[in-house]
């Protein structure tokens, strides 16, 4: 593949210096500008990018995609060797060089912003893949068996980030009331001001409505893509002072897989080391409708 964003290299070093917080906890995003930022990647987040540029409606729920930037590893490697983001076997890292995608900064719109990232599936591993026992029963723990998703970040302004762990412990249900009602603490239930209610249940409404429209999405396209440890990224508007925006996009596709079949339009080569996966991944598409559930049950209670 060929670089397909222009890059200045002379700014690399001042780039990979200047990291963009993330709720999981990853350290593989950098700002590279107001309005676009520059994420660690490998060959089939590109090839998935460049697929769903074919889709408008697939590009609406999606951050908007500039094309992305072949580093040599001696120009990043500072900055990631030693992390398991630079493994020797990564598909991140092929033959000394290291992929970047060039997207859009989701954060701009917002003054300051409270930001949930929910994995989305039943499973989070591959057919083919060996799978630790633990992982299969983090699946049901984390209650991604039955919600079809699981909490894998919370960070609310103010106050501190949760990350994984400390979010596996909760239900679903009650990381969804933390990620919107700050003041719950999961301990029972809380009081709000009639303002904060309604505040609240107007972003709630927002994101119903943007989760229906991805997951709609989602399962209009289960021919082509296989959305395979994808995730949501949930996000509104903290500053009590600002208008009550919210949005919802569907975002990391590192191990997202197209398919290509006779009925396909899909013309994007296939790295050689592809992997077959027909099974999909049981139910991603469904996450979101979990979450819609959990958003409807908020606004009842607040109304």
């Amino acid at each position: 593949m060929q670089p397909s964003f222009q890059i200045d290299h002379d700014r690399v070093e001042e780039i990979l210096n200047n990291p963009v917080g993330t709720t999981a906890g990853h350290a593989s995003m950098f700002k590279y500008s107001e309005d676009k930022i520059m994420k660690f990647s490998n060959p089939y987040e590109v090839q998935v990018y460049q697929a769903i540029s074919k889709f408008e409606d697939i590009t609406s729920v999606v951050p908007a995609y500039y094309g992305f930037v072949d580093l040599t590893q001696g120009e990043s490697s500072e900055h990631f060797l030693g992390r398991r983001l630079y493994k020797p076997d990564s598909t991140r890292v092929q033959k000394g060089h290291a992929i970047f995608v060039i997207l859009e900064n989701l954060l701009l719109p917002f003054s300051v912003a409270n930001i949930a990232d929910i994995k989305l599936g039943l499973r989070n591993y591959e057919v083919g893949d060996e799978v630790k026992k633990e992982r299969i029963d983090r699946d049901h723990t984390t209650g991604a068996d039955i919600y079809l998703g699981r909490f894998d970040g919370i960070s609310i302004h103010g106050g501190t980030g949760l990350h994984k762990k400390d979010l596996w412990v909760h239900s679903f249900s009650d990381n969804m009331k933390h990620f919107l009602i700050p003041e719950f603490d999961y301990q029972g239930e809380v009081e709000l001001s009639v303002e904060l209610k309604e505040r609240l249940i107007k972003i709630c409404k927002i994101l119903v409505e943007k989760l229906t429209k991805i997951s709609l999405i989602m399962e209009k396209y289960a021919e082509n893509f296989n959305f395979l440890q994808s995730s949501l990224l949930l996000l509104y508007e903290a500053d009590l002072t600002k208008e009550p925006i919210a949005e919802a996009r569907l975002i990391d596709f590192d191990r997202t897989r197209y398919k290509i079949n006779e009925n396909s339009s899909l013309i994007v080569p296939q790295p050689q080391d592809q992997i077959a996966n027909v099974l999909g991944d049981l139910g991603a598409a469904r996450g979101p409708i979990s979450l819609v559930k959990e958003l409807n049950d908020i606004i009842k209670r607040f109304q």
